[in-house]
């Protein structure tokens, strides 16, 4: 890789320290990542590396980009933005809530999508970061595993880095309850969106049904939680859509009582073209 002039320092860790630089053509600015002292420091490092430059290749774009390596360390795209624990979520109407619940799980599926899948293992408002645009993207693969197929993963001499956070873990993360797959995502992604709701403002009804899905979610039995993130979004889009489709059985019953005899009063069907709706996140006024 050419040379990266180091503009500033952006923060330190534990794991390593993190500057703000640019490529060698002073045209693309990015992040280099260094590894702590540590040796879990340099395992971690060398994970999202992997981790990062599999995303890259395999076009999934919620992620940083991966840029290369330069003397052991990561380098990678600049997100312009703020991390979901830095937003004020109380000046988020209902509507919108709505809307960042349906990405996060909208990003989880594509990256469960993969083919090897990733789970990333440490999801939590902190690694959520939405730019000046309003683009979402996950950060922090540190922990992330690439599930079997992909030699790279974060197995190294027998050894498992260790993933998670207190109060966003999933139990089968402190170990003995089983192994890690696709449900520790969807686990923490209802811690995420359980401490998000706490701040915000919303009304009963929102509330209630987003408490049935946070329960679902947060099974202590990975089994007995959602079986994939596109089922837990369909739940959420469901939710998002909930006035909408009122208004839309509402018109459709109207038809009938208007026009008998030219349209059938067939639930099922009525049933068929609300859940379509319900179902389908590409609907603008959804």
């Amino acid at each position: 890789m050419h040379e990266i002039e180091i503009t500033g320092h952006i923060a330190s860790g534990g794991n390593g320290e993190i500057y703000r630089g640019y490529l060698c053509n002073r045209q693309t600015e990015c992040i280099v990542k260094k590894a702590g002292n540590k040796r879990v420091s340099f395992m971690q490092l060398k994970n999202e590396t992997n981790i990062l430059k599999y995303l890259t290749e395999e076009g999934y774009v919620e992620a940083p980009a991966f840029y290369g390596e330069k003397d052991g360390s990561l380098v990678m795209s600049v997100i312009p933005g703020k991390t979901l624990d830095r937003i004020e979520i109380e000046r988020l109407s209902e509507r919108d809530l709505k809307k960042l619940f349906v990405y996060m799980a909208s990003f989880v599926v594509k990256l469960h999508g993969l083919n090897p899948p990733v789970i990333h293992r440490d999801i939590k408002p902190s690694n959520i970061m939405i730019d000046d645009h309003g683009n979402m993207f996950l950060i922090d693969f540190g922990a992330a595993r690439i599930l079997e197929g992909y030699a790279g993963g974060d197995i190294k001499n027998g050894e498992v880095l260790l993933a998670g956070t207190k109060n966003y873990a999933a139990p089968e993360q402190y170990g003995g309850l089983g192994s890690e797959s696709f449900q520790v995502d969807i686990y923490q992604l209802g811690k995420t969106m359980e401490r998000l709701l706490k701040r915000a403002t919303v009304s009963k009804r929102f509330e209630n049904e987003m408490r049935a899905v946070l329960n679902k979610c947060l099974m202590p039995s990975a089994t007995e939680r959602y079986p994939t993130a596109a089922e837990l979004r369909k739940d959420l889009l469901k939710i998002r859509a909930g006035k909408n489709i009122f208004l839309l059985q509402k018109f459709y019953k109207n038809i009938l009582i208007r026009f008998p005899g030219r349209y059938r009063a067939d639930e099922e069907i009525c049933g068929v073209f609300i859940d379509i709706v319900r179902t389908c996140d590409t609907i603008e006024f959804l």
